[in-house]
């Protein structure tokens, strides 16, 4: 069986794709109190970057490798994430579970207005998803 790439980019406060065909994967970014997504981001505020995995439809466990990476210098850095334009993870979804992943987002600054959370999400099976989460910055 072959890999497939797709790739999903959209401006808005999240992002979602079908991964393997069989599992819902989100990409958002949340504020801390409440817990809601966040529409614009603003300097000098920590909000969460997260990843959820919404229910394995499949019925084997589904490992994942998960890496998002901050494509412009000094506006959003990740806190506590070994780097602070690159974050990592590995998930293992059972059948009919889901899973959430969130990391620490600082906005340090508005160079251009937006940028964009590049997330890479590979399955596996030989699947692969990249979600392109495209944020304004006020």
């Amino acid at each position: 069986m072959g890999s497939s790439h797709s790739t999903l980019s959209q401006r808005k406060a999240e992002i979602s794709q079908v991964v393997n065909g069989c599992i819902l994967v989100s990409s958002r970014v949340v504020l801390d109190s409440p817990p809601d997504i966040a529409r614009r981001l603003r300097n000098g505020i920590a909000y969460g970057h997260s990843i959820v995995f919404e229910k394995n439809l499949a019925l084997w466990p589904l490992d994942f490798n998960v890496v998002s990476e901050i494509k412009q210098e000094k506006q959003l850095i990740y806190k506590q994430t070994g780097g602070p334009r690159h974050w990592e993870f590995t998930a293992s979804i059972l059948p009919y579970r889901g899973e959430k992943q969130t990391a620490l987002l600082l906005c340090i600054g508005n160079k251009v207005g937006h940028d964009e959370l590049r997330t890479t999400i590979a399955c596996n099976t030989g699947n692969e998803a990249l979600l392109i989460l495209e944020v304004e910055i006020e």
